[in-house]
């Protein structure tokens, strides 16, 4: 064989090699496990990890996987190694289905564990789960993980920014890309959900919920100088990450220090969050949701609602720069800076809408956003507002948040049906077109925004309808709406904050007797 002929055939080879797809199904007919059809599955993800080549593609059946733990000294250091390069996808149907290459990751759950010993429903005792379900500590070529659910990681060791004590969910350094994803239940020191060290992860719809950490409960995105760090000279350049988060949910996240949601600091570290909703976490101290040092924190088109910090910052603690534009901040609480807490320079702010956040002086301006200096606001709605932050065509009038077919800070307009048009409609400094929203909406009826840009957060159109008194929107008023009935109507919540509105059905801003029999109709009529 010639040079030529050989190279050639080299190359094919390889060509070959970059588009394999790989199986894997625990429930697989076997007997025959090579991982190349459904039917001949491998039956554990490690098989398929192990072998993959860059440019691979691996798909993975519905079903619970854990980590190989077998021949290590220590199983709790098993994980899920992405090789570099390789595309991972969950929510197959699998070899017992008519349809086996049919994906909805939603109907067809895979789920990562690192709960080995399947025992944490049981017992509640997760000391023996692994530290990180999914590592990827990879430089270049990241890999894809696509379409499934990871729990079950305890990073409760030490280590920081690297070792046993961060990332309980995914530990990554590097360019990974995560789509479709829940993030639910795990726990560590440092990055409870997930830890990213001088990267730039790529994250799109995907949600964090129910995770706990010492410091960044849902996801922390740590950068530092790579040349110098504690005393040593590493060498090399410092890299410069830009992770970029679209269409992701944080919820229900807890900190024991800071950052209920997401801690991102260095000053090598500029994320971007575009189209995301923050919203019921929590941090003992500060931060109730995002702690933003260092670097450049841009968010575009978030929800930033119903966090709660101890100390500073129900929203966000920040010593960094950022720029929040598009956005709603509300009914967040803290001790000092109900919204945000900035101990220097405030935050850059555009067609923002910032209500109900409170701290122990009240709802007043100060309690939106506590600054060393002011921020810089232009065309935002601001409780409060006395006008020392300057900026141009800012403005205190009540933004009449209503609720809508996902959420409850739509805004009220006469066109849908309500008593009065929100100040916020058509209050913004640019149009629709040129803030890149056309297909968004602010009001109930999820008619896009069209001309001058709405201030505030735009959702996006979900055809789901709105249903009156169902305020947990599974489309069903059932028991679990009573329970929020009750609490809205005992007056336990003070007010008639926003997720309470979908209960007046008789549209007198309140929760009463009037709205009693409407509610109990919606739950025993057909």
């Amino acid at each position: 064989m010639g040079l030529l002929t050989f190279a050639a055939a080299w190359f094919a080879v390889a060509v070959v090699q970059a588009q394999a797809v790989w199986y894997v199904d625990k429930n697989a007919p076997g007997p025959v496990r090579d991982g190349r059809s459904w039917v001949t599955a491998f039956v554990t993800l490690d098989s398929a990890l192990h072998i993959a080549f860059e440019g691979d593609t691996i798909r993975v059946a519905q079903g619970r996987y854990t980590p190989d733990a077998s021949g290590l000294a220590h199983p709790r250091e098993a994980t899920f190694n992405l090789p570099p390069a390789v595309v991972v996808e969950g929510g197959y149907a699998g070899a017992g289905s008519p349809e086996p290459d049919l994906r909805d990751p939603t109907l067809h759950k895979t789920t990562l564990s690192g709960d080995l010993n399947n025992d944490d429903d049981s017992d509640g005792d997760n000391s023996d789960n692994c530290y990180h379900v999914v590592t990827a500590l990879i430089g270049i070529d990241g890999p894809t993980l696509d379409g499934f659910s990871i729990t079950g990681g305890n990073a409760d060791d030490t280590g920081f920014p690297t070792g046993n004590g961060v990332g309980g969910g995914l530990y990554t350094s590097g360019p990974i890309t995560v789509t479709d994803c829940e993030i639910f239940g795990n726990a560590a020191n440092q990055g409870g959900g997930m830890f990213n060290l001088e990267g730039s992860p790529v994250l799109i719809r995907c949600v964090f919920r129910g995770n706990r950490a010492l410091h960044g409960a849902g996801l922390m995105l740590y950068g530092y100088e790579h040349r110098q760090y504690r005393g040593k000279r590493t060498g090399g350049g410092p890299r410069h990450g830009t992770p970029r988060l679209t269409d992701c949910l944080f919820t229900q996240n807890h900190a024991a220090d800071t950052a209920g949601a997401i801690w991102a600091s260095g000053a090598l570290e500029d994320p971007t969050l575009v189209n995301c909703v923050l919203t019921l976490n929590s941090a003992a101290n500060d931060a109730g949701a995002v702690y933003a040092s260092g670097g450049f924190h841009v968010f575009e088109n978030c929800l930033l609602t119903r966090n709660t910090a101890g100390r500073n910052g129900g929203m966000m603690w920040t010593d960094g720069i950022v720029s929040i534009t598009h956005s709603t901040i509300a009914d967040n609480q803290a001790s000092l800076g109900g919204g945000v807490f900035a101990p220097g320079a405030g935050p850059s702010l555009a067609n923002c809408a910032l209500w109900g956040n409170r701290d122990d002086s009240g709802v007043g301006e100060s309690a939106q956003i506590a600054s060393r200096f002011p921020p810089l606001a232009s065309h935002c709605c601001v409780q409060g507002w006395t006008g020392t932050w300057g900026g141009q065509h800012n403005f205190w009038t009540d933004p009449s948040f209503v609720p809508g077919p996902i959420g409850d800070y739509y805004l009220s307009h006469l066109a849908t049906g309500q008593a009065i048009d929100s100040p916020c409609i058509d209050a913004g400094n640019t149009t629709v077109e040129l803030a890149g929203m056309q297909t968004l909406s602010t009001r109930r009826d999820e008619a896009p925004d069209v001309g001058t840009v709405d201030v505030g957060h735009h959702y996006p159109a979900t055809a789901t309808g709105f249903v009156q008194s169902d305020s947990d929107r599974d489309t069903d008023v059932d028991l679990a709406d009573a329970a929020q009935f009750q609490r809205c109507f005992s007056g336990v919540l003070q007010g008639v904050p926003p997720w309470c509105r979908i209960f007046d059905t008789a549209l007198d801003g309140d929760v009463d007797l009037d709205d009693l029999y409407p509610f109990t109709n919606a739950m025993t009529g057909p």
